[in-house]
């Protein structure tokens, strides 16, 4: 009995070590410096009996605050361009609100001189033109950890038809830089097509099928001669690439995600990758 209750203890104890030095090994994730303002804009065109109504509703995830001056400069003009899309003039003097209020009164006047275009075609039928629209455009942060940040922009908009149609868009900023995270930052030269297979196989396990062919059949575009790589989100665990309606595959669709784990991609990452800390 003595004689198995020293193996109970030690093996207790190899396990207690065991976990001792995992705990010790492991990486402990660090929360970034930076804060954030979110700013919304809700405008809205009542229309008439000849013009259908249009609806705006703007978020966004504003930087306020962070230790480098430059730098935070920097991601809040990237944070207003994924909003408003336009090109900011004088970035000495911009503010959220100020963009957004642009950003909404150039849609509206978009949008009456759209209509006023599509009356003057003589093929037009009543009600062509009766739809009420919206446009919808929000910020969410994602990923804010280990000098990493992840912004993803939701663009969702309704122009009739039978539903509406969303498009999601990321940054991906170095906080060490302030640079916005494109695919070559990541990974190695010539690595796109081991990364295209990659996402290939995981969309015939998403999908349930055995071959690419299938995918083709259920809707997808030739994505086995080309498949762009330029929209990702970033995380702990791995790179997520993201196809808006359209990108590969039908709208009918939707949104297609892709995650792929570090330990996937590691060997095609390059040395100073801002992830490839998280493949270690």
């Amino acid at each position: 009995m003595k004689t198995q209750s020293f193996i109970l203890t030690l093996l207790s104890l190899t396990v207690a070590l065991l976990v001792g030095s995992c705990s010790q090994n492991e990486k402990k994730s660090v929360i970034n410096p930076i804060k954030f303002q979110t700013c919304t804009l809700d405008r809205s065109f009542d229309g008439d009996s000849t013009m259908p109504s249009l609806t705006l509703s703007l978020k966004m995830e504003y930087p306020i605050s962070f230790s480098d001056a430059n730098i935070l400069k920097q991601i809040q003009l990237s944070v207003i361009q994924s909003v408003t899309g336009g090109t900011i003039n004088d970035s000495a003097t911009i503010t959220p609100e100020y963009e957004m209020e642009k950003m909404a009164s150039n849609m509206i006047n978009d949008h009456r001189q759209r209509i006023s275009e599509i009356k003057k075609n003589p093929q037009l039928e009543d009600g062509d033109c009766n739809s009420s629209t919206y446009y919808k455009t929000s910020q969410e942060v994602l990923f804010n950890q280990d000098g990493l940040l992840t912004i993803q922009t939701t663009d969702s908009s309704f122009y009739g038809g039978s539903q509406g149609i969303k498009f999601l868009y990321f940054n991906n900023f170095d906080l060490s830089t302030g640079k916005d995270l494109n695919y070559n930052d990541l990974f190695i030269e010539d690595s796109e097509d081991i990364i295209g297979s990659f996402i290939v196989q995981k969309l015939m396990d998403q999908f349930e099928v055995t071959n690419a062919k299938q995918l083709d059949e259920i809707g997808f575009i030739d994505i086995e001669h080309s498949l762009p790589i330029d929209k990702f989100y970033l995380e702990k665990s791995g790179i997520t690439f993201v196809y808006n309606p359209e990108d590969i595959a039908i709208s009918h669709l939707g949104v297609i995600k892709v995650f792929l784990p570090y330990e996937m991609v590691s060997f095609l990452m390059k040395e100073d990758s801002p992830i490839a800390k998280y493949a270690d």
